[in-house]
């Protein structure tokens, strides 16, 4: 039995997301985006992204990506008053490593047990498929575990646009 929430992605959001990172990211650097909507218990509905690159004091260069705290919390206060929630971040890393590397550990978007935090490869080009990315969980205390492609499929789906 599945404890885990299942996580709803429009079709629409995950192919802008990767063409949206790939673009920012020029395949010179990483980027980064956020995914909002609506957590419930065992499902977590992904309506929006906001791309983190746009915003203006996000530092990004080959290997690091970085949005100011300050920033981080005034996407939370507009949250709030739209009623979403983050969902999950995405980012880009060089090349097929989707590991979290120290610094992504130590800054997530959110220290939030179950949060999670995709890692797309090379820059974000395709073809990026649920095999070849990191797909990983905040268990805690500083704490992670990058999920197997077969937990994977059993905790994405794909959904129409609404």
């Amino acid at each position: 039995m599945n404890l885990k929430p299942i996580l709803h992605i429009p079709q629409s959001i995950w192919s802008k997301t990767q063409t949206g990172l790939a673009s920012r990211g020029a395949g010179k650097r990483e980027s980064a985006c956020i995914w909002v909507g609506h957590r419930e218990k065992h499902r977590w509905i992904v309506k929006g992204i906001i791309f983190l690159d746009d915003i203006p004091g996000t530092i990004a260069n080959k290997r690091f990506h970085h949005t100011p705290n300050v920033v981080i919390q005034q996407i939370y206060e507009l949250l709030r008053k739209e009623g979403f929630q983050i969902i999950a971040d995405v980012h880009t890393h060089p090349a097929l490593n989707v590991e979290m590397s120290e610094l992504d550990k130590s800054h997530p978007t959110e220290f939030r047990i179950g949060f999670l935090s995709l890692i797309l490869p090379n820059y974000g080009y395709p073809p990026i498929t649920l095999k070849n990315i990191g797909f990983h969980e905040y268990l805690g205390n500083d704490k992670w575990t990058r999920v197997r492609y077969s937990n994977i499929i059993k905790r994405v789906k794909f959904t129409e646009d609404d």
